[in-house]
């Protein structure tokens, strides 16, 4: 366009944006930091500038989005386990898509199984119990990294993972082994450092902790703040594993001590523990479960919950998880009722049913709940996970 001879040109104002975007840095990683998760995994394949301000984002605390649940048996046509995805939206829960379906990325001869859910990493393993390989994997990016077999005997108890962004980008693998000391069985952990890439036996005898395990029931052990968390019918052992040292934490209780039987876990870092409600105390004759929740400090508990419901229906409920949501009014527990899980917030006493699972007509696979893990999408770049599946 000419005016007076003079032409007049648009100034490029969203290329001249585009580019002090780019090559700003900090107002880029103020962007990248509030896209979705699955953006940023994909996002990294841009440039190795990308991929480096990716890595290096500020961690912070995600909440669980679903569950990821094993078929029990293999369908015969297909080759590994079935995965089923549970969303915990409440609003959007049957359209959120899958993190996979089945395990076989790995090209491993056998099934691979799910055997930990920790920070937005998995930790897997080849079904084969005696030739078995452990994998740590992230969904988000796609990377894996294959772990060495440990040197000597590997039978033990099955690992942990330890793994928390917010401390380090290093994660641990931990596995608790028999082993034979002046004639008599010993326990020790066996530790897997994605920084040195190699398993280790430590030097610190767990016996006690062990012997707490075998001699009575026992939930999962759960990972916190670089610890690892045994609740048995009496009492509590925690392992240090930076320290590699057993220390006994107390357990609600009086006279005698109160055993989470129906639950116990980790939630934006606090301890959870699920009991069965004591009717003597309940005035409503409704409460099914009393909720505990330790202190962040760790030296003492206290009841922080309720689980109500029909009484009948007290012996065909389980926990399978509690959540602690950034909104206190948004916490709830994920229960299994039949075969149909729900969400149950604890402010509002709502269920709200996110799924149902029934036995396959045909038998060819159905889906064990008590194989169940919690999954949250958290943007996890550990170093080690070198080896890149394409993504879809």
């Amino acid at each position: 366009m000419q005016s007076g001879g003079t032409t007049l040109q648009q100034p490029l104002i969203s290329e001249s944006a585009a580019e002090i975007v780019g090559y700003n840095e900090d107002v880029l990683s103020q962007i990248l930091s509030r896209l979705p998760v699955k953006s940023l995994g994909k996002f990294r394949c841009v440039s190795k500038n990308w991929n480096s301000l990716i890595s290096h984002l500020r961690p912070r605390v995600y909440s669980p989005c679903g569950l990821l649940v094993r078929s029990v048996k293999l369908d015969e046509h297909e080759d590994g386990y079935k995965y089923e995805y549970v969303s915990l939206d409440t609003h959007n829960h049957r359209n959120e898509e899958a993190p996979f379906s089945n395990l076989t990325f790995v090209h491993d001869r056998l099934s691979i199984d799910v055997v930990r859910s920790t920070n937005g990493l998995l930790l897997l393993r080849s079904t084969n119990y005696n030739e078995g390989y452990y994998y740590v994997y992230s969904p988000i990016t796609k990377q894996y990294r294959k772990c060495p077999p440990v040197d000597e005997d590997s039978s033990f108890f099955d690992p942990f993972l330890v793994y928390d962004p917010l401390i380090s980008p290093s994660y641990k693998i931990v596995g608790i082994r028999k082993c034979y000391l002046t004639g008599k069985s010993e326990y020790k952990a066996v530790i897997y450092s994605s920084q040195t890439g190699s398993w280790r036996v430590s030097n610190t005898l767990i016996t006690t902790l062990i012997r707490g395990l075998t001699m009575c029931q026992f939930q999962d052990p759960v990972p916190l703040n670089g610890a690892v968390y045994f609740i048995t019918c009496c009492r509590g052992y925690c392992f240090d594993v930076g320290k590699e040292q057993v220390k006994e934490f107390i357990v609600p209780g009086d006279s005698g001590h109160i055993y989470f039987d129906k639950y116990f876990g980790e939630s934006r870092g606090r301890l959870y523990g699920v009991v069965s409600a004591d009717p003597r105390t309940d005035a409503t004759g409704r409460v099914l479960f009393d909720v505990y929740e330790m202190g962040i400090d760790c030296t003492q508990w206290s009841l922080k919950y309720k689980i109500e419901g029909d009484l009948y229906s007290i012996f065909c409920v389980r926990v399978m998880f509690v959540v602690r949501e950034e909104n206190e009014d948004d916490s709830f527990a994920v229960l299994d009722v039949y075969d149909i899980i729900y969400s149950y917030n604890f402010k509002n006493k709502k269920f709200t049913e996110l799924s149902e699972f029934s036995f396959p007509e045909d038998g060819k696979s159905c889906f064990n709940l008590c194989r169940a893990h919690l999954y949250t999408e958290v943007p996890a770049f550990p170093q080690d996970l070198t080896k890149v599946l394409p993504f879809d």
